[in-house]
């Protein structure tokens, strides 16, 4: 199985699963400084890396949306949209970013309270 179906047919269960109503988070990520030269980094957390060294800080929910997209956007030019992950868009990979960016926590950045 190629790594774009399992990454698609594993984000569509998740989907599909009942999720409860989340609240907005507001907290703020700031990447670590050594976040930016680490070699081992798995693509959710390149990417997260790579979208905090042009910003000074986002919120949780800014990054979750933009690395979100960006995931999308190679799926879909890889032929991702073959196998219609049109039909979710990019909240189809919002989980797996959060997961990313819960494990890099303290790691190669950091998320604090708002205002901190």
């Amino acid at each position: 199985m190629s790594t774009a179906l399992r990454t698609i047919t594993g984000a569509l269960r998740r989907t599909f699963r009942a999720a409860p109503a989340v609240a907005p988070d507001h907290r703020t990520v700031r990447l670590l400084v050594e976040a930016a030269s680490a070699t081992t980094l798995t693509r959710e957390e390149h990417l997260i890396a790579r979208t905090l060294t042009t910003t000074a800080a986002l919120t949780v929910d800014d990054l979750l949306g933009t690395v979100s997209q960006l995931l999308y956007r190679e799926e879909s030019q890889r032929g991702g949209w073959s196998v219609d992950i049109g039909m979710f868009g990019p909240r189809l990979f919002a989980p797996d970013v959060a997961r990313a960016l819960a494990a890099g926590n303290g790691r190669l950045w950091t998320i604090t309270p708002p205002g901190s």
